[in-house]
């Protein structure tokens, strides 16, 4: 065999074996992250996270239903009205988003308020 052909054959060897130890190692870096983001999703929908994603939203309902007391009621000052408003639209986004993580069965209460307000 020519001595050229011995060395090119031996560079494309290390070459190859390069080529596929770096590609080994980026598979098992894009292995691991997708495991990481199974791992994400399952925690996500396990029981506590959406317990408490219900017990967060029943809690910014509640506080929207006294804000949305306190704009109509008399004793308000006009002046606090816009703020309280700007406050419930607010809290109301967060409660809709909160609701919309739930992949479990809804309580009533939050099944009325997401038909009305989300």
């Amino acid at each position: 065999m020519n001595p050229f052909k011995a060395i090119l054959a031996g560079i494309a060897a290390i070459a190859l074996i390069a080529a596929l130890a770096v590609g080994g190692w980026q598979l098992g870096w894009w292995m691991q992250n997708s495991a990481a983001n199974h791992n994400a999703v399952i925690t996500q929908n396990g029981l506590a996270a959406q317990t408490a994603d219900i017990q967060e939203s029943r809690t910014l309902v509640s506080e929207i239903y006294t804000i949305n007391s306190q704009i109509n009621s008399p004793a308000t000052p006009k002046s606090e009205v816009a703020s309280l408003q700007a406050q419930s639209e607010v809290e109301t986004t967060q409660a809709c988003a909160l609701i919309n993580n739930v992949t479990s069965t809804l309580p009533v209460d939050l099944v009325s308020f997401k038909s009305t307000n989300c």
